[in-house]
């Protein structure tokens, strides 16, 4: 059936075992509270099935002074648990009190985001081979053992946090990445897979005798230098520790990847940030160069919770312009440094009134990983002035959703009579150029006539003709949008009665 919030707690019958029969479900919803008086425990030969949420944990705990005994999934039996919290529970074998794992799995079993305090051994798992056992995301503290890993099966362990407690395989098959061991030990008497993982006050201790398997232990960091231990008088791993090469980072490491320096973790006492990485940690980047990339599309990192770095780079952070009181621009520089593609949402100015834009490049649009996209600012003063706005690139970089680049600008020389007309005639240029997707194109007129601009590409075909008028006496700027023509260079003229002028505008995309 189904324990659900409005029964909790629920105190397990302490005559005898709890079970769950073969073909039955037991399903315990987020938050309930289980309570299992002196030697209490549950034998699951069916479905055991615990969902609990970040914000409302499942607790499994004793109901009086006396400790529990365990959860045992049987060779039949499955289970499933999430955000469970696990505590004060120990296996009794007779007199002796000997402890087996508080949480015992023969059948398959998957344990992720939960947490198991004060119990001698939180779990003992045998793993057959047609199974599997996934461990992630979980930590063990107060504990002797945290896992026993048994078994021909895959018992998979990762990004889990060991404190004080280690972890002791016996199975050929275990994949133990991106873990932290804090003064912990993982003690191997067969093969297996050691990757990724931090080792801080802690080692490796390899009991077996004929297998070769110091491959399996790469990219991961060591600190102090204890590297690994051989028992028995086995010869030494000659290649293991040597640092003879440099990894994407600089850093020394041995020829498996393996870094030994201090991993920099924040430490402290909240949880889980006292995990995380600080920003100069040297497990940054350091993983497998060729296994999958962290969420934030960069290179793997080494430990339980990768450090994220930010996709968008801008440069620069401030633009300022100083003009005689001609239209001016300047490009700002989006790069994407991530792995997957980042999306500009929008790009804005504040106040919008302002003698600053960015044309037509407000829309949303992708930037490809490791690529980059300009964006060019006009500064266009119809007065002498100082100005000063915010251009502000919204996108869907998770830890840099906004960011804001303060625009100033200086502008003399504007006569603010605009019955005064100019005394040149020519083109003063165009802005912005190089341009992506549209520039201004700005001339003069000191009197009244027939106006022809016309744009070429390389090879002199023409391609627009943005004007072709009669024009009164004045100054101009006029809007040319590249649509859908071909990054080049390009060419724009300029005829007014006698008047010829030629010049050239770059277009990038």
């Amino acid at each position: 059936g189904v324990l659900t919030l409005d029964g909790s707690p629920y105190i397990v019958d302490q005559d005898h075992q709890s079970r769950i029969l073969e073909d039955d479900t037991l399903i315990i919803e987020a938050g309930v509270e289980i309570l299992f008086p002196r030697f209490g425990w549950i034998n699951c030969h069916g479905t055991l099935l615990a969902y609990g949420t970040q914000e409302d944990s499942i607790v499994f705990d004793k109901f009086n002074e006396h400790p529990w005994l365990k959860i045992e999934i049987q060779n039949e039996g499955t289970a499933y648990f999430s955000y469970c919290i696990f505590q004060n529970a120990i296996n009794w074998n007779g007199a002796d009190m000997e402890a087996y794992g508080f949480l015992q799995a023969v059948g398959e079993t998957t344990v992720e985001n939960c947490f198991f305090s004060n119990l001698w051994i939180a779990i003992d798992t045998f793993c057959s081979e047609d199974q599997e056992n996934i461990f992630r995301f979980c930590r063990f503290t107060n504990l002797e053992v945290g896992l026993f890993l048994y078994g021909v099966g895959e018992n998979v362990v990762d990004r889990c946090i060991f404190d004080g407690n280690g972890i002791e395989t016996h199975s050929p098959n275990a994949i133990i990445s991106n873990c932290i061991f804090l003064d912990a030990t993982l003690v191997i008497f067969s093969t297996c897979t050691i990757r990724q993982s931090i080792f801080l006050e802690s080692g490796i201790y390899w009991w077996d005798f004929e297998n070769e398997f110091e491959q399996g232990i790469q990219f991961n960091i060591f600190h102090p230098e204890t590297g690994l231990v051989i028992r028995n008088g086995h010869e030494e791993i000659d290649e293991f520790g040597v640092l003879d090469r440099v990894n994407v980072n600089g850093d020394s490491t041995d020829i498996f990847g393996n870094l030994f320096m201090d991993p920099l973790l924040v430490g402290g006492d909240d949880y889980p940030d006292m995990y995380f990485l600080q920003e100069d940690s040297p497990c940054i980047d350091a993983g497998d160069p060729d296994s999958d990339p962290d969420p934030d599309g960069t290179p793997a990192d080494i430990g339980a919770f990768y450090f994220h770095q930010r996709d968008i780079e801008i440069e620069p952070e401030t633009i300022s312009f100083e003009t005689p009181g001609t239209p001016d621009s300047a490009a700002v520089t989006i790069r994407n440094i991530g792995l997957t593609a980042l999306t500009i949402t929008s790009q804005s100015v504040t106040p919008d009134d302002s003698p600053f834009s960015i044309g037509n490049n407000d829309g949303e649009f992708e930037i490809d990983p490791q690529s980059e996209h300009i964006t060019y600012v006009r500064f266009e003063p119809d007065m002498a002035g100082e100005y000063e706005a915010v251009l502000t690139i919204e996108s869907d970089d998770p830890d840099e959703e906004l960011v804001e680049i303060l625009l100033r600008a200086v502008s003399s020389g504007i006569e603010d009579d605009e019955s005064l007309q100019p005394l040149d005639f020519g083109i003063v240029g165009a802005y912005p150029n190089p341009f992506n997707s549209s520039t201004g194109i700005l001339y003069s007129l000191p009197s009244a006539g027939d106006v022809k601009l016309t744009i070429y590409d390389i090879l002199g075909r023409e391609v627009a003709v943005p004007v072709n008028e009669r024009q009164p006496a004045g100054r101009y700027n006029v809007s040319f949008d590249a649509g859908d023509l071909a990054a080049g260079i390009y060419f724009y003229r300029l005829e007014a009665g006698e008047y010829r002028s030629v010049k050239k505008m770059v277009l990038v995309k």
